[in-house]
C-alpha cells in the first residue's frame, strides 16, 4: 500500500511560481558609519566579537545596501523585546506575503508545501521545509 502511494506521487510535479524578499524602507538602511557606533555602543563585546565584527562590515561587500529591524535604530539591538520581535515578522508578513500571493493569484487554501526562512508554518495541513540556521546558503 505504501509502495503503491510513493509510486503515484513520484510523478507529480512541483512548481515554484514565484519569491518575494523582503526589502525594508530606507529608514531602516545601515550605513558603514552607524554600524560602527552599534558595534561602539554595546559594551558587552568582547575584543575577538569587536574584530569580528568590524572586519565583517568591511569585507562582507554589502556596503552601503542591508537593512536593519527598527529596534537596532532605537538602541536596543542588545536586549530586545518580544514586541520587537512580533513587530519585525508583522512587517515581513504582511509586505511579502500580500505581495507574493496577489501578484501569483494563488490563494492561501491551495497551498500544499511551503519553503520558508523564518519558520511561519504553524498548519498541520501544510507540509513545511524552514531554512532557517543555513545563513548565506539557503539565499
Amino acid at each position: 500500500m505504501i509502495l503503491e502511494v510513493v509510486k503515484q506521487r513520484k510523478h507529480q510535479c512541483c512548481y515554484i511560481l514565484d519569491y518575494q524578499l523582503y526589502k525594508p524602507g530606507d529608514d531602516r538602511m545601515l550605513s558603514t558609519e552607524f554600524s560602527g557606533k552599534v558595534i561602539r555602543r554595546n559594551k558587552q563585546l568582547g575584543l575577538n566579537e569587536y574584530k569580528f565584527l568590524l572586519k565583517a562590515i568591511v569585507s562582507s561587500g554589502i556596503g552601503e545596501q542591508t537593512y536593519a529591524p527598527k529596534m537596532v535604530f532605537c538602541g536596543r539591538e542588545a536586549n530586545p523585546t518580544y514586541d520587537d520581535a512580533i513587530t519585525e515578522m508583522d512587517e515581513f508578513l504582511h509586505d511579502s506575503i500580500e505581495k507574493l500571493l496577489s501578484r501569483t493569484g494563488v490563494s492561501p487554501l491551495e497551498i500544499d508545501v511551503l519553503v520558508d526562512y523564518q519558520s511561519l508554518q504553524d498548519e498541520d495541513d501544510i507540509k513545511a521545509y524552514s531554512l532557517t540556521g543555513m545563513g548565506c546558503s539557503a539565499s
